[in-house]
């Protein structure tokens, strides 16, 4: 579900709508395979998206910082669609419920978006 207050039409969302939203929610839902559901909400030009599964426990913002500069040969795998929802998105949060779901809550305030 999507809903849009004020100026902020749903094409400009899907227009401007950061990469690392894409890769965090494809990998969340296609990577643990399991049931999942992504609820997007803009208020007030800012885009809230929850990202809902019930996989293993999983918090990126646990995870370790890449190190971009390194050369390629001396990276570890993984960590890099992290990095990118960490950089693109104003904030990343993490909980894991009571009942077994993960819940990753991403925002973007829209007018920052060139």
């Amino acid at each position: 579900m999507i809903t849009a207050e004020g100026e902020c039409s749903l094409l400009e969302v899907e227009t401007h709508l950061p990469i690392g939203v894409e890769d965090s929610a494809i990998e969340v839902i296609d990577f643990l395979k399991q049931h999942g559901a992504v609820f997007a909400n803009v208020n007030d030009d800012v885009l809230t998206l929850v990202i809902k599964d019930h996989g293993a426990a999983f918090d990126p913002t646990q995870h370790e910082e890449v190190d971009i500069d390194a050369e390629l040969d001396e990276r570890a795998i993984g960590g890099l669609g992290i990095h990118l929802v960490r950089t693109i998105m104003d904030t990343v949060e993490y909980q894991r419920t009571s009942n077994g779901y993960n819940l990753l809550v991403l925002t973007k305030n829209l007018k920052t978006i060139n």
